[in-house]
């Protein structure tokens, strides 16, 4: 499901408004309902007892930086 999202919003301008939309669906789709840890809980690491959940404001800010390089080293 993220792949898909990061997919779509890479190249647009994504507003905050969205993001939480998503991050609420994604997170109620985990914990089916209310949250149970904290959502840095689950983005940490393994090495600290965390699942790696990705980050989706991060990943954007990624996806956004690479195609920017891209259009900018052509």
């Amino acid at each position: 499901m993220i792949p898909k999202f990061l997919y779509r919003l890479a190249n647009i301008s994504s507003s905050d408004e969205i993001i939480k939309v998503i991050n609420k669906v994604m997170y109620h789709f985990i914990w089916n309902g209310k949250n149970k840890i904290k959502r840095l809980a689950i983005i940490n690491n393994i090495e600290n007892s965390g699942l790696r959940m990705t980050h989706l404001e991060t990943a954007i800010q990624a996806q956004q930086m690479m195609f920017l390089h891209e259009a900018i080293c052509q």
